[in-house]
C-alpha cells in the first residue's frame, strides 16, 4: 500500500489548503500565497478591491508608518517598497505580487 498523500501547504493569507486553490506560490520559511490572494492583494494596493480574501481574512495595505514591516516573500522592508499588503501574519510587497503573477500565469 502506498503512503497517504498529505497536504502540507496552505495560503498564509487566507488559510486555504493547496488542494483547494488553483495555484499556490511558495516562498521562504513556509510562506505561501494562493492565486486568489495575489489578485486580492493587488486589488487592495490598487484601490480596486474590497479588503477581504476568499476566507474572510482581511487583506489591508501596510502603511508607510509601518516602515519596519518586512515582506514575507523577499524580506525587504516597507520603506524599501512602493506598497505592501498584509493579512494575519503574512505580508507581500508590490514587487513580489508582480513576480507571483508571472508564476501563476506561466
Amino acid at each position: 500500500m502506498s503512503p497517504a498523500i498529505t497536504n502540507d501547504f496552505w495560503c498564509s493569507f487566507c488559510g486555504q489548503p493547496q488542494a483547494q486553490v488553483r495555484k499556490l506560490v511558495a516562498g521562504p520559511d513556509d510562506f505561501c500565497v494562493c492565486d486568489q490572494c495575489v489578485r486580492d492583494a493587488h486589488g487592495v494596493l490598487a484601490g480596486t478591491e474590497h479588503e477581504f480574501s476568499p476566507s474572510g481574512s482581511s487583506i489591508t495595505s501596510v502603511s508607510e508608518e509601518d516602515r519596519g514591516k518586512q515582506c514575507s516573500f523577499c524580506g525587504k522592508s516597507r520603506n524599501q517598497m512602493a506598497a505592501m499588503a498584509s493579512a494575519a501574519d503574512a505580508r507581500i510587497c508590490d514587487e513580489c505580487i508582480a513576480l507571483c503573477f508571472e508564476i501563476i500565469d506561466s
